[in-house]
């Protein structure tokens, strides 16, 4: 099926027309199995919520949930197109980036001719753009198309926040990090959103995208294609092809390592290179580490515990009671310190004989790297209860506070988004 058919056809299943071309849609399987999945785990997203907290488009009402985002197309000062709705042309505008609340890609959809909330927050948005260190609050009734499609038009509250050092990096977000044994497996289907691109001429297009983390040395560059060799865990590395957007300025070497912020299209099998930035060898210890220590975390935590965890911060909301370090590290535990340090000596091998020719800064021989990666690159999100002989992971949408039923639901997505990636593929007790 050409591109552009296929994506009336995710646009014609979102307005719940489920009237699939299968004859067609067949001739290419990559299409058809996206397809496929979108249809059946849509259903799943909507079973997770009771019926009356559902709107008729998918969505939910953000009111207990506030967010923030870092915005990553900081660089399109207008990605707005005019579309036909109803009786005359509106103008739809399109940002993206990353959620740690929501711990997910997202876009921020919005109508400016038609609504003032919407006018407000894209007002709101282009002040940031130059602002490299500032993220975007929603606070009260902005709405989500589950899981991850943000429509500010009735949002109560909205706020520009000066990031935390490291915390809004995408290089360190460890719920979109991918290893080799990952990156070649799909995402979840809904996870994938509408965007604005621009194309080589500057001229914008449509397109359904979700973004993963990598990292890796380059072993070849061909045109506008590069063959990068990504760590993985279990399995004999092999190299992936990635595509380099016409954006992407920076002056990329062989045998080097980097950071790749990658945006994956629906129903495409190779992903293309939003970002790039340039990394060492403990930048691919950090990130191998995070990827796991954040599996383990997402496969063993409960929705019970969520709610436990709901009630503690409720209490100190209401009556002003502390919640212990020693209740937070219970509830959200992943590992002993000695297990996390076995972990770490573990990838440190495997990556040194990955990278033995790769060009990289050698390390100090006087820092304590274990230290060093857990308080530079992890430590905004994993925390280390000492006392109690813990590693764990600090939920990122209980900084704010949030109803606990909508914390489970959040939880619940997130299990079922990373299945696809971890299931069959990656056991990871090792």
């Amino acid at each position: 099926m050409e591109r552009v058919e296929f994506l009336k056809l995710i646009d014609e299943i979102y307005k719940g027309n489920e009237y699939i071309p299968w004859r067609e849609l067949n001739k290419s399987p990559q299409q058809a199995k996206f397809i496929g999945s979108l249809l059946k785990d849509r259903k799943k997203i909507l079973n997770l919520f009771d019926q009356y907290d559902v709107g008729k488009k998918g969505g939910i009402s953000g009111k207990s949930l506030p967010i923030t985002v870092k915005i990553l197309n900081k660089d399109d000062e207008n990605p707005a197109v005019e579309k036909y709705v109803g009786f005359d042309n509106r103008w739809l505008v399109i940002y993206f980036g990353i959620s740690p609340e929501l711990e997910n890609f997202v876009s921020i959809v919005m109508w400016p001719s038609e609504s003032e909330s919407s006018k407000n927050c894209y007002r709101i948005i282009l002040s940031l753009l130059k602002e490299r260190k500032r993220s975007l609050k929603f606070e009260g009734s902005y709405h989500i198309i589950l899981p991850n499609e943000i429509h500010p038009q009735r949002v109560e509250k909205l706020e520009i926040e000066r990031d935390e050092q490291l915390f809004y990096n995408w290089q360190y977000f460890p719920f979109i990090k991918d290893v080799g044994e990952t990156l070649s497996k799909p995402i979840f289907a809904p996870n994938y959103r509408k965007v604005l691109l621009r194309n080589i001429n500057g001229q914008l297009f449509e397109d359904y995208v979700t973004l993963r983390t990598t990292i890796g040395s380059i072993v070849d560059i061909k045109g506008n294609e590069i063959k990068v060799k990504v760590p993985f865990l279990k399995s004999k590395p092999h190299s992936f092809t990635f595509r380099l957007r016409h954006n992407i300025q920076k002056g990329i070497k062989r045998n080097f390592l980097y950071y790749f912020l990658l945006i994956e299209k629906a129903g495409e099998r190779i992903p293309e290179v939003l970002d790039i930035e340039s990394a060492e060898i403990e930048d691919a210890f950090a990130h191998c580490l995070a990827f796991e220590l954040y599996r383990r975390f997402i496969n063993n935590v409960s929705r019970d515990k969520y709610r436990r965890y709901a009630v503690l911060q409720y209490n100190k909301e209401k009556f002003g009671l502390e919640i212990e370090k020693e209740k937070i590290s219970n509830l959200f535990g992943i590992c002993s310190i000695g297990e996390g340090k076995k972990l770490f000596r573990k990838y440190s091998s495997l990556l040194y004989k990955i990278y033995r020719k790769e060009n990289t800064k050698r390390i100090s021989s006087n820092i304590n790297l274990w230290d060093f990666i857990l308080k530079t690159y992890l430590f905004p999100y994993f925390k280390i209860d000492e006392e109690n002989d813990r590693i764990y992971y600090f939920p990122i949408l209980f900084r704010h506070y949030s109803r606990g039923f909508i914390c489970e639901k959040i939880l619940e997505l997130n299990k079922m988004i990373r299945s696809y990636t971890f299931r069959g593929v990656y056991n990871g007790n090792h």
